[in-house]
């Protein structure tokens, strides 16, 4: 034990010492010394001195307090005992020279580690002042004492704060301890798609949005893709973006296919799981949709979808096409002079689609009824008025 003229307090000129622990804050407030619980600021005890406390400073082993007061008597605490001992109490003959105590103690000192950790660490501490043949033993929470070189490899850190405690016992019995609080991160961040928020679209890009989770934060993404085409199996999954740090990316899509997509996330410790799939669909265009009886006009225009439409303004004209899935878009025109087109699969009925509305809007995708099972067969679109038009421009098709 020595003096040290640097003082050691707070911006209010109060002493301050945290424990080698971490777990406790010793303070001294007036005539008083606090113990308080540094995780919830909760004042554990309080214990009345002769004066003014003047400094304080713990043991290595964080299991004494010393604390000086202005009448220079040093005391000697014990925060497990929560009162001080009296036979402990020393005059400093010195003392009007004494501003500040240091409780120096030749032991172990543990090199820095990072602030965040994974779930396996590695902690090098030094030794070197300690005498030869002085055995080490490690401690994790909930884990019993291990014997222990350096560096220590600790492993099965949990999310948050973990306390490692490294007890050194030299050949004379002395024991000395050193503290490390390591904060992990032991789970894999958890990554999801967000965009597109569409099921269908005419657009020939889709725009690709990822996001994740995770207590260190995310290091980069893995994102891949896979599609099917309107009457056929997925492919297997392509990865055009790895450790890519982007959160938006662009995704040229084809017409007749729908797409896939999932991604993973990374921290600095590992990678986690793929996500769940974020499926949507580009159209085929009219032109792959069969004219199965007479009275269809094929025409063209810049303002329909791969400017191409499909039209009749007759009663029970078909159009038809072979597919494979469970969601179906019907891509056609909306105006006021618009009919009625019924939908089968196969010869069961679906629904009849109203194209009438107040005003014109052109390559309108029209959500059909669910399947709740993949459905491989003919969709057939009949007209279903007589002297309205029926303006088709392209059908989606997805497998989910």
């Amino acid at each position: 034990m020595a003096t040290s003229p640097a003082p050691t307090a707070a911006a209010d000129g109060v002493p301050v010492r945290v424990s080698p622990d971490g777990r406790l804050v010793a303070f001294g407030s007036g005539r008083t010394v606090k113990f308080v619980a540094f995780s919830s600021d909760k004042v554990l005890s309080s214990l009345p001195l002769d004066s003014n406390v003047r400094a304080v400073s713990w043991s290595p082993d964080g299991g004494t307090l010393l604390a000086l007061t202005g009448t220079t008597h040093l005391f000697t605490i014990s925060p497990d005992r929560l009162e001080f001992d009296p036979n402990e109490l020393a005059v400093d003959p010195q003392s009007g020279a004494r501003i500040d105590i240091a409780w120096q103690r030749l032991g172990l000192t543990i090199s820095a580690t990072p602030a965040v950790v994974g779930p396996q660490a590695s902690v090098a501490f030094d030794s070197s002042a300690l005498l030869p043949g002085t055995t080490f033993t490690c401690t994790l929470p909930a884990a019993n004492p291990v014997p222990c070189t350096s560096p220590f490899t600790a492993t099965n850190l949990r999310t948050g704060e973990n306390l490692l405690m490294i007890t050194a016992k030299e050949p004379d019995g002395r024991v000395t301890k050193a503290f490390r609080m390591l904060t992990a991160d032991d789970t894999a961040p958890v990554a999801r798609m967000v965009g597109p928020a569409y099921q269908a679209s005419v657009a020939a890009t889709a725009t690709l949005k990822v996001s994740a989770t995770d207590a260190s934060g995310i290091a980069s993404y893995d994102v891949r893709y896979r599609r099917a085409s309107f009457a056929g199996p997925y492919s297997a999954y392509v990865q055009p973006w790895t450790n890519t740090t982007a959160t938006s990316m662009n995704l040229a899509v084809a017409a007749g296919y729908e797409y896939c997509a999932s991604v993973r996330a990374k921290d600095k410790f590992g990678v986690g799981e793929w996500s769940a799939d974020r499926c949507f669909s580009r159209p085929l265009d009219d032109r792959s949709m069969t004219a199965a009886t007479t009275g269809w006009t094929r025409a063209t225009g810049s303002t329909f979808y791969y400017s191409t439409r499909t039209q009749t303004t007759a009663y029970g004209k078909a159009l038809t096409r072979t597919v494979q899935g469970k969601r179906f878009f019907l891509v056609a025109t909306r105006c006021p002079t618009c009919g009625s087109v019924a939908v089968y699969a196969g010869n069961r009925y679906l629904t009849t689609v109203n194209l009438a509305y107040p005003t014109t809007h052109k390559q309108v995708l029209l959500g059909l009824p669910v399947q709740s099972i993949l459905f491989s067969g003919t969709l057939k679109f009949v007209s279903a008025s007589s002297g309205k038009l029926v303006q088709i421009d392209g059908l989606a098709v997805g497998r989910t």
